[in-house]
């Protein structure tokens, strides 16, 4: 995010947090203790102070309203509520949020800055909910200690009640608005030509490890080879003007059906018999393809068997029929490894 934007967005929470501590305070303390002639002396320190503190807060604040609030639309009301009240609830993005954003942002600096101004709005806006949420009941037990009286105490939490849920429907759609032109972004950045492509990735061979979380843990998709007499992993050549990363995605998409996010840094390199009668082996870069869709396979490639395995069963179908021993561990190597990537923490 652009540092002006981060700066305000965190000192606009921070601000907010320390309105209703104020509050609270004065309605523990009371007002007596207060002296403002005493504090036009300390002006400019007072100022400073409240501005690294409301910076602190703010961090502090917009961390938790990000864990309360995603928290909160993982559960079955907040999903119904959070597709009820947002536009893109049926958007197919091209690949997760976090993919997208770290693309644009390695592609284009001046998209980065128009998106990070969004997301600073939406933000401020989650972190507003949070904020009036403590800020209606801090004011109301400040105004019940006050001559006002109980009846006025109500009016804050009254007027909470209704900033609320509309505040969280403006973030909400800030957030839609954000993620559409994420979307919009990704798809430009990631369909742009290439000047000129690097003359080895031409020859290059990409595998997708295609996987998804099954109730036993990670299961993996591998298709029949041509002929049908093994199973692989979807592998093919990259195509001139594609990024490796891009062609294991075609590839799984063409011979398995397969859609999903997949990763632009490899998992692994392997070795396989040369795919166009030369000598030696081909080596073969596989990257991992977490599965999001499950589509009918190419017209020319839908004579091929798919499955979804777990690992140990990847493990047995790929070291099996006849494969040669040197090439069968090197296929078993690849789940190992792809497991043992799958199962570190997120």
């Amino acid at each position: 995010m652009a540092t002006t934007a981060v700066f305000a967005e965190i000192l606009i929470v921070g601000l907010q947090v320390e309105a209703w501590i104020v509050l609270l305070l004065l309605s523990i303390f009371g007002t007596e203790w207060i002296h403002l002639s005493q504090v036009k002396d300390f002006a400019t320190l007072l100022t400073v102070v409240v501005l690294a503190l409301a910076y602190v807060l703010g961090i502090i604040l917009d961390r938790l309203a990000d864990t309360l609030l995603d928290s909160f639309e993982k559960t079955g009301p907040g999903k119904r509520v959070k597709a009820r009240l947002s536009k893109n609830a049926e958007l197919e993005k091209p690949a997760k949020v976090a993919t997208m954003r770290m693309k644009v942002m390695l592609e284009s600096d001046g998209a980065t800055r128009f998106l990070d101004y969004q997301r600073s709005r939406w933000r401020i806006a989650r972190a507003t909910v949070v904020n009036l949420a403590i800020a209606g009941p801090a004011a109301a037990l400040y105004l019940a200690r006050t001559d006002v009286g109980w009846p006025w105490a109500l009016v804050p939490p009254a007027c909470a009640l209704v900033l609320i849920p509309t505040t969280y429907f403006a973030g909400i759609r800030i957030q839609d608005a954000w993620i559409g032109r994420l979307a919009d972004a990704y798809t430009i950045v990631t369909r742009s030509p290439r000047t000129k492509p690097h003359p080895e990735e031409q020859a290059r061979i990409v595998a997708a490890v295609c996987h998804q979380r099954g109730q036993g843990g990670v299961e993996f998709l591998l298709v029949r080879t041509k002929r049908g007499k093994r199973w692989t992993f979807p592998k093919g050549h990259v195509e001139p003007g594609e990024r490796s990363w891009e062609a294991a995605a075609r590839e799984a998409r063409e011979e398995a059906g397969a859609e999903g996010d997949v990763s632009s840094t490899p998992l692994t390199e392997y070795r396989y018999p040369d795919t166009r009668g030369g000598e030696g082996d081909s080596v073969v870069t596989a990257y991992l393809l977490a599965v999001s869709r499950l589509h009918e396979q190419a017209r020319k490639e839908r004579r091929r068997e798919r499955r979804w395995v777990a690992s140990d069963e990847a493990v047995r179908l790929l070291t099996g029929e006849d494969r040669e021993p040197e090439y069968a561990e090197e296929h078993a190597r690849v789940v190992r490894e792809a497991v043992a990537v799958l199962s570190q923490p997120v």
